[in-house]
């Protein structure tokens, strides 16, 4: 199976959680939780950009492809 967007969220995840607790970043479950709160809002919101951006791309190639296969 292909490494996936859900494989590589965790391997951050996991590697940033291992990090801040060895430098003593994370005192807190509740500093944990505000910062795994804010990398998870800003991971999805630049997921769903991208595939925009990709859809759109894709759609603009499509319509070229199209339009030119018509002349």
């Amino acid at each position: 199976m292909p490494f996936s967007w859900i494989d590589a969220k965790i391997a951050v995840t996991v590697f940033g959680v291992m990090w801040s607790l060895e430098q003593e970043i994370i005192s807190s479950p509740f500093v944990f939780s505000v910062s795994y709160l804010f990398f998870t809002i800003t991971c999805t919101y630049f997921y769903f950009r991208f595939r925009q951006f990709s859809d759109k791309k894709a759609k603009d190639i499509k319509a070229k492809l199209t339009t030119s296969s018509d002349v």
